[in-house]
């Protein structure tokens, strides 16, 4: 049972984001050209080795625009949590436009929304139902999840992007 809610920015210049809609999505297990090609760029670029690199994904409209960006989690981890990276979709291709860790597991994309991205919620490892929240700042989430101000979200007003288990994709 999914529910929708209109998710409204803070920021008075982020134009109309679309509607938003609650629910589940797996981390997808078959392999995206577009998403691995922004990651061998990345990866080159830090002067990593991208041939072996696992990571996954799912996709989902993270700003409202209509496109579909992806949240990867590389499979970089360590006990503090995973590193993560932020694409944003355009035209078929992505481009980073984020980097996160410190968490892992899933992933809570919450109507509310700040500087026309929408908010990204972890759950805490230190208290029980509680969300840890990461808002766009104009340029790009913060490095780790927070405590938040606002209030708790009610679960079911959440889109779960759910990364657990062994569905690793390997980079050719």
């Amino acid at each position: 049972n999914t529910a929708s809610a209109q998710a409204q920015a803070t920021s008075s210049s982020s134009p109309a984001m679309a509607s938003f809609s609650a629910g589940m999505l797996q981390a997808s297990i078959q392999p995206d050209t577009a998403i691995e090609q922004t990651l061998r760029n990345f990866l080159q670029s830090s002067g990593s080795q991208a041939t072996g690199t696992q990571y996954r994904y799912a996709k989902a409209d993270l700003n409202g625009d209509g496109a579909v960006d992806a949240l990867v989690e590389m499979n970089w981890c360590d006990k503090s949590g995973c590193v993560w990276l932020v694409l944003q979709g355009k035209n078929g291709q992505f481009q980073q436009v984020g980097r996160l860790e410190g968490f892992s597991g899933g992933v809570m994309v919450a109507p509310s929304a700040h500087n026309g991205w929408y908010d990204l919620l972890v759950a805490s490892t230190e208290q029980a139902n509680t969300f840890l929240t990461l808002e766009h700042d104009g340029s790009s989430y913060p490095a780790r999840p927070v405590a938040s101000t606002q209030a708790q979200p009610d679960p079911n007003s959440l889109l779960e992007l759910r990364f657990a288990g062994d569905n690793w994709l390997t980079m050719p």
